[in-house]
């Protein structure tokens, strides 16, 4: 009689703890890789600009240099549609050097690759060490295919 008035608490507290919730732990089989990195991204833009507050209108953002694209591709472009914050504007006062990377290029593709819309899209502010990564990556750009994850000259770039 005494063994199972012990037995019942034991049982409860193996079920209960059994059916409590944990957190699940990622493992390398379930993780899932990017369909591209941003490195691909910016390779398969239709247009690259370096953008800054525009002369008449401080808080919208205006094409200062044109990396990739010519100005009449910007001239067929939709206007770009991001303000310049109070963080953005700040570094802007900082340094008046200071750029924003903008791209202009398919967003969404279906199973077949095929882009389904283009839009404008905010990539980062430009700092001397990702102006150095995109002095790398336009110098990789002539033998590396977006998309072509087991490249030499990718592998290469992410390792330095």
């Amino acid at each position: 009689m005494r063994f199972s008035g012990l037995l019942l608490p034991v049982i409860g507290a193996v079920i209960a703890n059994i059916a409590a919730t944990r957190p699940a732990k990622a493992c390398a089989v379930c993780t899932e890789m990017p369909d591209t990195s941003l490195a691909d991204r910016l390779l398969s833009a239709d247009a690259i600009v370096l953008a800054g507050p525009g002369p008449g209108n401080p808080f919208m953002l205006v094409p200062k240099e044109i990396l990739k694209g010519t100005t009449q591709d910007l001239a067929r472009l939709p206007k770009i549609p991001f303000l310049v914050g109070s963080t953005t504007r700040a570094a802007f006062r900082a340094d008046p050097q200071k750029a924003v990377l903008l791209t202009y290029g398919a967003t969404d593709k279906d199973a077949a690759g095929r882009s389904l819309s283009r839009k404008w899209r905010r990539v980062f502010m430009l700092t001397p060490e990702r102006a150095r990564f995109m002095k790398a990556l336009n110098s990789a750009e002539k033998t590396w295919q977006p998309g072509d994850i087991v490249s030499a000259d990718r592998i290469a770039l992410f390792a330095a």
